[in-house]
């Protein structure tokens, strides 16, 4: 179940992923798993937006804005200067070969899985070994505990 902590001030809230799939939030309801669990946390919506952002789209819930607004961050994206002069073939990886993460769509039950809808921003070499996982079991240990 998740937990809420009302007693932080608006100057140190952190935003985290929303318990709603594809969002970030910094209303403190989250996961009790996910208690120190420092790499869940960021310091604006747009960096949380930049891991979490479900198909291109990040619903934000600021309780510390003007009015406690909810706002949709687009998330940050790096493209590159010029296009590409090709296409370069892509391959789905087997099963056996894919990266596990955590299953941010649904949080009734905490999982870790091996999909291929994740961000792709988590493939990026500053981010090897934060979110993507050689095992189910290393998956679920780093992000539940």
């Amino acid at each position: 179940g998740g937990i809420s902590d009302n007693s932080i001030s608006c100057f140190n809230r952190k935003f985290h992923p929303a318990l709603f799939p594809g969002g970030c939030s910094n209303d403190g309801n989250i996961l009790e798993a996910w208690v120190g669990m420092k790499n869940l946390y960021f310091n604006t919506a747009e960096e949380c937006c930049a891991v979490y952002a479900m198909n291109g789209n990040c619903d934000v819930t600021d309780i510390c804005g003007d009015d406690a607004r909810s706002e949709d961050v687009p998330p940050s994206t790096s493209s590159p200067t010029s296009p590409p002069t090709s296409t370069p073939s892509q391959t789905v990886p087997d099963c056996a070969s894919r990266k596990w993460y955590p299953d941010f769509t649904t949080y009734s039950t905490p999982k870790c899985i091996n999909g291929l809808e994740y961000n792709p921003s988590w493939d990026l070499p500053e981010n090897e070994g934060k979110f993507l996982m050689d095992t189910s079991e290393e998956c679920c240990t780093k992000f539940f505990g």
